[in-house]
């Protein structure tokens, strides 16, 4: 049953089988706009051989979510804030709509909760969130959902982060899937 005001969505898992075409080096596309009605573009999902595959992402993982105790995230280093997440290492420049998901919470405590802000821009190891993650709490003389340094996060949702082989990327806009 829905919350008062929700409506439930339930996605099924379709088998397809399009055209896979070489789209650059080692990554193949596939046309899936006679799909697209049964897809779930929010949150894609991608199996072979009935495995669940891992979207690309920052920082990597195993190639397959039967792995999720591999379920590796970088860490928010210091500068990080409302607006901006630091990281360990230098990301690629070109992620800019990407999605950041960090558990934030104080005194490098993660929340139960992720809160995910598109990429505004990012500059070596910094990326500006296009949306400020921070929320009152009546409970707390700060902000507890404000991230801060040793908060987890990973990225996903940008090609170039599709860089190690068993990673999909879905492009929204175009309706392909890239897979390496």
């Amino acid at each position: 049953m829905a919350m008062p005001g929700a409506n439930v969505v339930i996605t099924p898992t379709i088998r397809i089988t399009p055209e896979w075409k070489k789209y650059r080096g080692n990554i193949y596309a596939a046309d899936i706009s006679e799909y697209i009605e049964y897809t779930d573009t929010t949150f894609p999902q991608l199996f072979a051989d009935m495995d669940s595959m891992v979207e690309a992402r920052y920082p990597n993982m195993r190639p397959s979510m039967s792995a999720i105790h591999d379920y590796k995230r970088d860490v928010a280093q210091k500068g990080t804030n409302k607006d901006t997440v630091v990281a360990n290492c230098s990301l690629p420049a070109d992620i800019t709509g990407a999605r950041l998901v960090i558990w934030p919470g104080e005194n490098g405590q993660s929340a139960w909760t992720a809160f995910v802000s598109p990429i505004q821009s990012v500059s070596g190891r910094t990326v500006k969130l296009a949306d400020a993650i921070t929320g009152d709490n009546q409970y707390s003389d700060s902000d507890p959902y404000t991230p801060h340094p040793g908060n987890p996060f990973y990225i996903t949702g940008a090609l170039s982060l599709l860089d190690v082989p068993g990673e999909y990327y879905f492009d929204v806009r175009a309706n392909l899937r890239d897979n390496v």
